[in-house]
């Protein structure tokens, strides 16, 4: 079994709740950053608590998605 595939089966040991809550947060938290820098940069008008929910709603919707491809890829490689 190659790296990644080890690596996954780890990971997915730990739960899927777990997981997605774990990168959502990270993805979340880059999505959150970033918006602040365009914010700071081009000078927009955005409420903090608009940037806060885009951020919480991309970072679960790419968590999910990624656990999603993950799967995909290990039941195939097995």
């Amino acid at each position: 079994m190659n790296e990644y595939m080890q690596k996954w089966e780890k990971t997915r040991k730990g739960g899927k709740l777990k997981y997605i809550l774990f990168q959502s947060l990270m993805t979340g938290g880059a999505c959150f950053l970033t918006f602040m820098l365009f914010k700071v940069v081009f000078n927009t008008a955005s409420p903090i608590g608009v940037l806060i929910y885009q951020s919480i709603i991309i970072g679960l919707v790419i968590s999910i998605l990624s656990w999603i491809v993950n799967e995909k890829r290990y039941k195939k490689y097995l």
